[in-house]
């Protein structure tokens, strides 16, 4: 099977979403760091969870996209926070 080709101003939208995605959520949630490797992991779990109970459920692909924003939020937001060095352990 052959897969259609993904262009970069298709990636660059992604990113794009993603960066507008973890605005809103720092809007609603503020910027507090996450303080522990365990409670980064604690809320990727909690968003792959919702992630797969969005498509086993076939909730429809827009739900889909919005989940798979949370995960693309929560990871980067890891990132920042242990690259901040406010991550104790």
């Amino acid at each position: 099977m052959k897969r259609p080709p993904i262009h970069v101003s298709e990636l660059n939208g992604a990113i794009v979403a993603v960066q507008r995605h973890m605005k809103n959520v720092l809007n609603r949630k503020g910027p507090g760091s996450f303080v522990s490797s365990h409670e980064i992991l604690g809320v990727l779990t909690d968003e792959r969870s919702e992630l797969i109970v969005a498509i086993q459920s076939k909730a429809g692909l827009e739900k889909i996209r919005h989940e798979l924003l949370d995960d693309a939020v929560a990871a980067l937001f890891g990132v920042a926070c242990i690259d901040s060095g406010t991550v104790e352990w």
